[in-house]
């Protein structure tokens, strides 16, 4: 079949751990000619049904009412069908966050095709223009992983036909997760996170294996393997050398964070602490050894210090050119 005209494609992907602070990133991601677009849940069960693999919408009475707070923070009722509503309840993760906020934040960017593209051939291209979609939002979650703390997943990346009403899917950008902590954006956020997205490939050795090996400690479910990995990224960053005594290590991070004496003598004693519960945990029982509640409240404790430290580096790194980061270096090792 051959179309006339230009068709108007839609490519979207859910964002699941944040709200409507979300809306701040458009100014950081519109140069990459994405959007952030809010959909109630009623709207997305008329737009996206066969996104669910629901019957095509009937105007009909709706079942179930949802309170919702809309961006103004004004109460409003919104009604779904039951099916929808079991249907995001028993079969999505994190169905239960979506019902309670009672909208879904997309990431969104429209593409336009020749009309005179064959239908299959158009599927082909819809297919290539979601995967350059799917490297995007792997390095959008890394910019703001790197940019804030909190869960954050890109989930059910797909494109849409408005003049076809109809979806071209493919699998989860990421395995899909628990949300545990809101990802909470601000406005402010936004200097920082243009300077992660700008970073790709522009920047390389190991301060780019940091940010990577920083990212993928998100899914790492056992905290021991997640604490240790974490203090790998402060290694990674310096290009410290296996064997290198971790007092060195705490000096440099020290040395670039401290703004006076006393914080660097505080950053040195909390950030040795760190190095010598990794060696504990390394010369004590086994990894893959079940750890009480109270152990994985400590560890989780110290593994968000680490993640702020880690974040207070390379936001300092990255702006850093080669030269410089050597220069920094050698007046570290003078200090010792």
């Amino acid at each position: 079949m051959i179309k006339s005209g230009r068709t108007v494609t839609e490519l979207y992907s859910i964002i699941s751990g944040g709200d409507y602070n979300f809306l701040h990133i458009q100014r950081a991601i519109a140069s990459f000619r994405y959007q952030v677009e809010i959909l109630y849940l009623d709207q997305l069960e008329k737009k996206f049904r066969e996104l669910f693999n629901l019957a095509p919408f009937v105007e009909q009475k709706q079942n179930h009412s949802l309170n919702v707070v809309d961006q103004d923070g004004n109460n409003q009722e919104i009604y779904v069908s039951s099916e929808y509503f079991q249907k995001i309840k028993i079969e999505i993760v994190n169905g239960d966050d979506m019902l309670a906020k009672g909208y879904v934040i997309f990431i969104r960017k429209t593409k336009l095709f020749s009309g005179e593209t064959p239908a299959e051939v158009l599927e082909t291209d819809l297919r290539i223009e979601l995967e350059r979609m799917k490297l995007f939002l792997k390095h959008l979650e890394k910019a703001l992983r790197l940019t804030r703390r909190g869960d954050i997943h890109f989930d059910h990346l797909f494109a849409f036909i408005p003049s076809e009403n109809r979806i071209v899917k493919t699998k989860p950008v990421l395995s899909a997760e628990s949300i545990n902590k809101q990802f909470v954006y601000e406005n402010r956020d936004n200097y920082a996170l243009k300077i992660f997205l700008g970073l790709e490939n522009r920047i390389s050795g190991t301060v780019d294996l940091a940010m990577k090996n920083f990212v993928e400690c998100f899914h790492i479910q056992n905290p021991k393997l997640r604490y240790i990995n974490m203090l790998l990224c402060i290694d990674l960053c310096f290009n410290i050398p296996s064997g290198e005594s971790f007092d060195v290590i705490c000096r440099y991070v020290s040395s670039l964070l401290a703004k006076n004496e006393m914080e660097f003598s505080l950053l040195l004693a909390e950030t040795s602490s760190f190095y010598q519960l990794k060696n504990r945990i390394i010369t004590g029982n086994s990894l893959n050894d079940s750890v009480s509640e109270t152990e994985v409240d400590t560890l989780n404790t110290r593994t968000h210090k680490i993640e702020e430290i880690i974040r207070l580096i390379l936001k300092k790194m990255v702006r850093f050119n080669h030269k410089e980061r050597n220069k920094f270096k050698e007046e570290l090792k003078l200090k010792k």
